[in-house]
């Protein structure tokens, strides 16, 4: 069982990594720093559509690679 969550942790972080460049930064900053949409908007100097834009772009891609790998 550790060795499969590990394995699923190795893949999230390629499907992370892969994401394009800003994309990631918004994802990073939502989930590891846990910052809100607002402050993530004041923080690059976007719109906070464009960060919900840039979150859903991120779980969309992560799941589609995750899928692709498992199927």
């Amino acid at each position: 069982n550790i060795l499969l969550d590990k394995e699923y942790e190795a893949l999230i972080q390629e499907a992370i990594d892969s994401l394009p460049p800003k994309c990631r930064e918004v994802f990073r900053l939502v989930v590891s720093d846990q910052l809100k949409n607002k402050e993530i908007a004041s923080l690059l100097s976007i719109s906070e559509s464009a960060v919900n834009q840039h979150i859903a772009l991120a779980y969309k891609r992560i799941a589609a690679y995750v899928k692709r790998r498992y199927t």
